[in-house]
């Protein structure tokens, strides 16, 4: 790994690891970590990866099974 992809690696957990400590209720956690995976998923696709959007798919997926109305 590049030096700059390593400085952007630790930028991003900075990020979200700060978001994650300011979310003070479970919706709000919920909601950080849906970002997370979103933003994920949107850089493998830039990278090449549209894969990781079927994964995020499969995991919403099976919450709404277990979890759905």
């Amino acid at each position: 790994m590049k030096r700059s992809e390593k400085r952007a690696a630790a930028n991003r957990a900075l990020h979200w690891n700060r978001k994650l400590a300011e979310a003070q209720t479970p919706e709000q956690r919920a909601t950080v970590w849906l970002n997370l995976a979103r933003s994920a998923a949107a850089r493998a696709e830039r990278e090449g990866d549209t894969s990781v959007w079927d994964a995020l798919a499969e995991v919403a997926q099976e919450f709404h099974t277990r979890h759905g109305t």
